[in-house]
């Protein structure tokens, strides 16, 4: 029932770091700027090759309606496109909890791990609370590795002069209209009229079989993962 695992999500990572003093001690006092690329996160949670297994769980969860106590560890992939098959990049690796006995609310520690690129061997650290019935959802990075670290310069900001304010922000409204279907032909990419009941039927495949990768029909192809944009910072600015 882990669900944001289940579902095809657009993330957009938005990450800054703002420094309140007039120096850094690895950044020189410029206008932030920031680097923009796309990657695919690919979860496949049973069947051959699983990249997610159930940890613990209460003996209520199986009762609960918020599967409460389930406690669930993923190693996902990182992708530049969309298909499994595309150039690895790195990988998404973490533990989610089912915190609430009221809501769907997941405690989340995730590890970003980049294995190709620029920022080969760097990393990113979120950490925090994800309701999943919130359009928009906010969680704080707390820590960098490689160029990472030397970007947001994580390390440092634990200081009383300097406030970090990196986050993982999840357009969770934005589910629906934006799950990767890739066509061809008069298709193209498109989610409206004719294409929506097909749409749905292989939304709901995907959701009933969820060791399938993709599902298609004719020229149109659902795929199972999700588009993350991640904006990183490569400099810093000044205090206001």
């Amino acid at each position: 029932m882990a669900l944001t695992l289940t579902k095809l999500f657009l993330f957009s990572v938005l990450v800054s770091s703002t420094v309140l003093t007039a120096k850094s001690e690895l950044l020189s006092s410029k206008r932030e700027k920031l680097s923009r690329f796309p990657v695919y996160v690919h979860d496949k949670i049973s069947g051959t090759n699983a990249t997610a297994a159930t940890l613990a769980q209460a003996s209520t969860t199986n009762q609960s309606a918020t599967s409460f106590g389930l406690v669930r560890v993923f190693d996902n992939v990182l992708t530049v496109g969309p298909e499994m098959s595309s150039k690895k990049v790195g990988v998404v690796q973490g533990m989610l909890a089912f915190a609430s006995q009221s809501e769907v609310t997941l405690l989340m520690s995730v590890n970003v791990m980049f294995t190709a690129g620029k920022y080969n061997g760097s990393g990113l650290t979120v950490v925090g609370r994800n309701l999943l019935s919130l359009k928009v959802k906010e969680m704080p990075i707390v820590g960098g590795t490689g160029i990472c670290d030397k970007v947001f310069n994580l390390r440092k900001i634990r200081g009383g002069n300097v406030v970090p304010t990196s986050s993982l922000i999840v357009k969770g409204s934005l589910v629906r209209l934006m799950k990767m279907v890739v066509a061809v032909g008069s298709y193209g990419r498109c989610l409206r009229s004719a294409m929506d009941d097909w749409f749905m039927a292989l939304d709901e495949r995907l959701t009933t079989h969820p060791w399938l990768s993709s599902a298609s029909f004719g020229q149109i192809k659902l795929v199972r993962s999700t588009l993350a944009t991640l904006s990183v910072g490569s400099g810093v600015g000044e205090g206001r």
